[in-house]
């Protein structure tokens, strides 16, 4: 079996791809399956990148990266040529998963698109690197291993480490650019994939009878998407009851009860058959308003008097665990209590 020749790249920039899931679909949406040996036909996952590398020369085997990296192009021209010396490495369609970013020529994507009106491809070589293994990913000069999850991501600068290796198939000859490890250099503005929504048309049509460009009804938003669940038109789904202030009207906080409306008056209209008692004559001070004609109790004043007992107030679910004290103290009066439902009769 012959040796695979290892390969360092320079600094680039993964243009697309995923270091950390395996796609399982080629591009044309088929299933990914094994080719040879005794899976073959079996799904199988490949992870893989594009690698964006600037150009500095006009041809990839001419591309000499400084440092270790060395003459990168020249180094993948020769293994095709080891691979293959029966000449097909000179084929127009020989595979060696290099693109020219600038080259006319037509993808295999569907719809197919020119190589040079892909986005980040204009001036660079793209190497597409795969594997059937997730690459190790590590910091700028491999002394650590990067275990974050999505810290490598498409726009990002790194250097990949791998091997590249003859396909050994006559028939369509070209290289295998195998992933090994990616080495993070740099962060770089995030590249994302798919339709742009600005441009693929929304808008620009008639609404159709019954739509508005505003909630229906005087309800927010939040409140028509609940009474749409079938739920009432108030927020935390609670019924309005008769009085009760309309959603969006000021909310205190009762009793360090944050939540429950802030208690409004009821109109009250006076009768004044009630404002004096029967028999003390309105005048202040007459007997602490008890009715003419009951004697005093002998000895007692009428503080002493004996007290009834305290009444047993009830309140409900709306109440949201206030006490009756802490509603009291928030302005709350018996009566707002009972017109409002948070206490029972």
């Amino acid at each position: 079996m012959a040796e695979k020749t290892s390969l360092l790249t320079p600094v680039g920039r993964i243009i697309w791809g995923d270091a950390y899931e395996g796609e399982t679909k080629n591009m044309q949406g088929a299933p990914l399956l094994v080719k040879t040996g005794p899976n073959a036909g079996q799904p199988r996952s490949q992870w893989a990148i594009g690698l964006a590398i600037p150009k500095t020369k006009a041809a990839w085997w001419d591309e000499v990266a400084p440092g270790a990296v060395g003459a990168w192009g020249a180094k993948v021209l020769q293994e095709g040529q080891k691979a293959f010396p029966n000449g097909a490495w000179q084929r127009q369609d020989f595979a060696w998963k290099i693109i020219d970013g600038d080259s006319t020529n037509f993808n295999q994507g569907t719809p197919p698109k020119r190589f040079c009106d892909i986005p980040n491809y204009k001036g660079n070589w793209i190497l597409k690197f795969a594997s059937g293994f997730a690459p190790k990913i590590v910091n700028e000069n491999g002394t650590a291993e990067i275990t974050q999850p999505g810290f490598v991501y498409p726009g990002c600068f790194v250097q990949v480490f791998g091997s590249i290796e003859g396909n050994k198939n006559d028939q369509k000859p070209g290289l295998y650019m195998n992933l090994q490890i990616i080495s993070f250099q740099g962060h770089g503005e995030r590249i994302t994939t798919g339709p742009d929504a600005g441009t693929v048309g929304f808008g620009g049509v008639a609404l159709p009878p019954g739509a508005s460009t505003t909630p229906v009804g005087g309800m927010t938003a939040a409140q028509a998407q609940q009474t749409a669940m079938g739920m009432p038109g108030v927020p935390g789904g609670q019924p309005q009851l008769p009085g009760m202030p309309a959603p969006g009207a000021a909310q205190g906080t009762v009793g360090n009860m944050p939540g429950l409306p802030t208690p409004q008056p009821l109109a009250v209209t006076p009768n004044n058959a009630f404002v004096t008692l029967p028999g003390a004559g309105g005048v202040p001070g007459a007997a602490q308003g008890v009715p003419a004609g009951i004697p005093a109790l002998p000895g007692a004043g009428v503080s002493q008097l004996p007290t009834a007992p305290a009444p047993q107030r009830q309140l409900t679910a709306l109440a949201k665990g206030a006490t009756y004290e802490q509603l009291r103290a928030g302005g709350w009066t018996d009566e707002l209590l009972l017109a409002h439902g948070l206490m029972l009769p």
